[in-house]
C-alpha cells in the first residue's frame, strides 16, 4: 500500500525526485531520497525561522549554502520526510567529522515545517535514518547541536545518544555546541 502512495506523490508537481531510495516506518512515515531543489524550499522556512544557528568562526552561510557545500561529498544523503503525501521536514547527511573512522555516519541538517513540530516526524525520521545507516554498514551516528535546541536535544537523548562534547558559547547566538555519538 505504501508503495502504491509513493507512485501517486511521484505524479505531483513538486515531487521532481525519484524514489531511488525510500524507506517506511511503522507509523507510515517515509523517508525519500531527494535533491537539491527541492529541499531549497524547505530549508528556505526553516531560515526563515532562524532554525539553524552558525557556529563562531564560520562563514555566516544559510542553511541552504551549508547543504549545498555538501552535496558531492562522500556520504552526503538528503531526505524528505513523508507523511500522509506530504512533505512535512527534510533529514540529510553530512561528511563526517575527519575524527572520527569511516564506519561513522554523520547527521546534518533536520528540519519540520511549521505547523508539523511536536507530532514526532523528526524522532521518526532519525529513527528511519538511523536504520538506513545501520543497513549501509555504519557502526555510529554522530551530530551536533546547539544548547538551546530543545526538541533536538530532548530527540537525541531520547534516541540513546550520548553527549561526546561541549564547546561553550560556541555559537553566534551565544549558545554552547554539544556534539552527540550514538553506537548502532
Amino acid at each position: 500500500m505504501i508503495k502504491n502512495e509513493l507512485l501517486k506523490l511521484e505524479t505531483l508537481p513538486y515531487f521532481t525526485t525519484t524514489l531511488l531510495h525510500s524507506i517506511t516506518s511503522e507509523n507510515k512515515n517515509t523517508l525519500k531520497k531527494t535533491n537539491l531543489k527541492k529541499a531549497k524550499e524547505i530549508l528556505d522556512f526553516a531560515e526563515k525561522e532562524n532554525a539553524f544557528v552558525n557556529s563562531i568562526g564560520e562563514d555566516v552561510q544559510t542553511i541552504y549554502e551549508v547543504v549545498e557545500n555538501f552535496k558531492d561529498k562522500k556520504n552526503f544523503e538528503l531526505y524528505e520526510i513523508i507523511s500522509e503525501n506530504k512533505t512535512v521536514g527534510i533529514i540529510s547527511s553530512f561528511p563526517n567529522p575527519k575524527r572520527f573512522d569511516d564506519d561513522v555516519i554523520s547527521i546534518g541538517a533536520m528540519y519540520v515545517l511549521p505547523g508539523q513540530k511536536g507530532k514526532g516526524f523528526g524522532k521518526n525520521a532519525l529513527k528511519l535514518f538511523l536504520q538506513k545507516a545501520k543497513e549501509k554498514g555504519f557502526k555510529k551516528a554522530f551530530t551536533k547541536t546547539w544548547s538551546t535546541n530543545k526538541a533536538s536535544n530532548k530527540i537525541l537523548k531520547f534516541l540513546g545518544f550520548q553527549k561526546i562534547g561541549r564547546k561553550e558559547k560556541d555559537r553566534v547566538n551565544g549558545d554552547d555546541t554539544i556534539e552527540y555519538l550514538l553506537e548502532l
